[in-house]
């Protein structure tokens, strides 16, 4: 395995052929276009989830009175004998 330069990919021998590195070069690039592309279509679908997982304050405050209500009312209720 050949050591990788800063930027992750392996250099070109200096002794291969111009076409060989062309082909390399085309290579590493459609590679990153395809990690880009899977990398932005996984963050498209989180945040797609987070949307559909996302309550308002609104619907917040209308469970809490809900609870409230529910939970007050089963403290002022009486013991059934």
């Amino acid at each position: 395995m050949r050591p990788r330069d800063r930027n992750g990919t392996e250099p070109v021998p200096s002794g291969a052929k111009n076409a060989d590195s062309e082909y390399s070069t085309l290579a590493e690039r459609k590679e990153r276009i395809l990690r880009l592309r899977l990398s932005n279509a996984m963050r498209r679908s989180s945040l797609e989830q987070l949307r559909e997982r996302t309550v308002t304050a609104a619907e917040c405050q209308a469970t809490m009175n809900r609870i409230r209500a529910a939970v007050s009312g089963e403290i002022l209720k009486l013991p059934e004998a």
